[in-house]
Parts: structure tokens; C-alpha cells; sequence
């Protein structure tokens, strides 16, 4: 299995050079017996085991938290808070 879908590349993490090598390596028999399956890398980082879910829920809670207190106007106060050091 061979992810060499042109939308999602990314998720697959081979490049034109890789995929010519492994082309030329494995010759037309072993290339015609792969396939593509474009998001099986991005499924397979989204899917949490249930071990996973209570942590991942909890990390994303203060991940939530933290954002909305940061652009809150707990912390920046409009027309006086900048960017600017």
C-alpha cells in the first residue's frame, strides 16, 4: 500500500523522488499489486484507542481553556494591549 494520492500527499510522506525509486526497485509485478488509499495515514493519527480518549479530551479541554482566556480581556485589553515590545 502506497499512498501516493495527489490531493493528500502530506499523509502519506512520499515524495515524487521516493515514489520513482520504489518504482524502479519493485518493478511493474510488485507495483501493480499496490494500492492507494489516500487518508489511511490521516485516519490512523485521528483514531484514538479508548485509553487515549479520556487523556486526549482532557489535553484539549486546556488547550480550549488556555485560548480563551488568552484572547480574553482577562489579558489583552482593547486599544492598549499590542504586539509590540
Amino acid at each position: 500500500m502506497l499512498n501516493t494520492d495527489e490531493n493528500i500527499a502530506f499523509a502519506g510522506g512520499l515524495h515524487s523522488g521516493e515514489h520513482s525509486v520504489i518504482k524502479r526497485e519493485l518493478g511493474e509485478y510488485w507495483m501493480n499489486h499496490t494500492v492507494n488509499i489516500p487518508m489511511l495515514a490521516v485516519e490512523f493519527v485521528a483514531t484514538k484507542v479508548p485509553g487515549q480518549l479520556e487523556y486526549y479530551n482532557k489535553m484539549q479541554e486546556n488547550v480550549w481553556a488556555l485560548l480563551e482566556e488568552g484572547f480574553s480581556e482577562k489579558v489583552i485589553t482593547p486599544g492598549i494591549t499590542t504586539t509590540e515590545v
